[in-house]
């Protein structure tokens, strides 16, 4: 998980772009992986890592490693 928390925070990178969506990369290319990691989908079933609370917990913390979406058509929360 540490590895998809790096690529998150790579992200960052993006910043000169005039576009970005946090939430497209999030997933189309982090949430695939990380459910091979944690959560229900994991293979093998783990006692901790295969909980909804620990999936929400990595996600959670992936997702917030990310820029926030700008000029992309998602619909801001902070405008309002």
């Amino acid at each position: 998980m540490a590895g998809l928390l790096a690529l998150a925070r790579e992200q960052h990178r993006n910043a000169k772009a005039e576009s970005y969506c946090a939430n497209w990369y999030f997933y189309r290319d982090l949430k695939p992986k990380l459910l091979l990691l944690v959560g229900y989908e994991r293979r093998p079933a783990h006692a901790l890592l295969s909980s909804e609370a620990a999936y929400d917990v990595a996600s959670d913390a992936i997702y917030e490693a990310l820029p926030n979406c700008r000029k992309c058509g998602c619909i801001s929360l902070e405008a309002s």
